[in-house]
């Protein structure tokens, strides 16, 4: 079997395992996952490749969950050093940390971003890539976390996140023409549910 083949055979081999993860973390708290599935490799693998690695700084992943999509990230070739992967459920950090030893997993809620990225003296930022359903959040955690990430964006680098709805998973409000360039992936049906993913880039 090809080389790719292969890489996508254990891309699905690791998100079935990791279904366990999540369904359990489901059952006990439905509206913190949000999500009725982990993304699926194919998902992933579009979101990761909206990141411009040649620009320099950290990437962060918000939301680990079961490690899909920082999965797809690493298999970029980005270096784990620049890796930085934010996620609060104290179950889906101890399934990250032992399936990514090599990864800087920090248990840390998104809604104190800037605070979490102070305190582990994390500054220059290349993109900043959620795993989180935001539309199933409270409005407003979910303009507080947005808020936090766009600030820190620098120029020409991107917020990335997906959505299983038609709309922008962020308030228009929040992301002015003036000041992003907004693409829009395909709807990708190898997910459940279906979804699309936005990039949302600062000129």
């Amino acid at each position: 079997m090809a080389r790719s083949g292969l890489n996508q055979l254990r891309s699905f081999r690791n998100f079935f395992s990791g279904l366990f993860y999540f369904f359990r973390a489901w059952v006990r708290n439905p509206r913190e996952i949000g999500a009725i599935a982990p993304s699926s490799p194919m998902l992933s693998q579009v979101m990761a490749t909206q990141i411009n690695f040649a620009q320099p700084g950290y990437v962060i992943e918000l939301g680990g969950g079961t490690g899909s999509l920082t999965e797809a990230l690493l298999k970029t070739g980005l270096d784990p050093k620049r890796l930085i992967v934010i996620e609060q459920n104290p179950q889906f950090v101890s399934l990250l940390r032992k399936k990514f030893p090599q990864l800087r997993i920090l248990e840390a809620d998104a809604q104190k971003l800037k605070l979490v990225l102070e305190q582990a003296d994390i500054q220059e930022i290349n993109a900043i890539i959620s795993g989180i359903p935001l539309r199933s959040l409270p409005k407003k955690i979910l303009i507080k976390i947005i808020r936090q990430s766009l600030e820190l964006l620098p120029a020409h680098c991107a917020f990335i996140q997906f959505t299983y709805g038609a709309k922008s998973p962020i308030p228009e409000k929040l992301v002015n023409p003036q000041q992003f360039d907004i693409k829009i992936s395909e709807r990708i049906w190898l997910n459940l549910p279906p979804a699309r993913v936005w990039t949302y880039r600062k000129k």
